[in-house]
């Protein structure tokens, strides 16, 4: 992606952005996920 590009990752895609050097991230979520439970698994 370049600069300025967005994606849009559709429901129950798994993604793992790749960011190269100095970047910023916007999440949108459709949905209040405060207090969604969330799995333990960390990135090797």
């Amino acid at each position: 992606m370049k600069p300025g590009d967005s994606h849009f990752y559709d429901v129950g895609v798994v993604h793992s952005p790749n960011r190269k050097g100095p970047t910023k991230l916007v999440r949108i979520e459709g949905s209040n996920l405060d207090r969604l439970e969330r799995s333990n698994i960390k990135a090797a």
